[in-house]
């Protein structure tokens, strides 16, 4: 099942017999409204757990010795992957990975 992007979302809530025989063309632009914003904080969230990579590339470039920056950088890279897994998001971990905010419920074994 594809999403619906923001596009699609405007198309349909411009459409003249939606906002006649569905609900009041108020109560749909609130709707509309209100779903672009929860998009922009779901991406918002994405981009906040996609800087796990970043993490852990600063723990394994983290030198010996120095337990404080370690621990720092793991702090922070749990935090991102407990996130995506509450979410039933993947967990990205090599440079370059982003999470799938489309795979639900799945453990990324990470």
């Amino acid at each position: 099942m594809s999403r619906m992007t923001d596009e699609d979302l405007t198309a349909v809530c411009n459409v003249a017999p939606l906002d006649q025989y569905w609900a009041p063309s108020t109560l749909v632009a609130e709707f509309a409204a209100e779903l672009l914003e929860l998009r922009a904080l779901r991406d918002k969230v994405a981009a906040f757990i996609n800087e796990r990579s970043e993490s852990i590339t600063a723990i394994e470039n983290c030198p010996a010795g120095n337990e404080w920056d370690y621990y720092r950088w793991q702090g922070h890279a749990e935090a991102r992957r407990v996130l995506a897994q509450q979410l039933g998001w993947t967990v990205p971990h090599n440079p370059g990975d982003e999470t799938d905010m489309g795979i639900r419920g799945e453990e990324s074994g990470r």
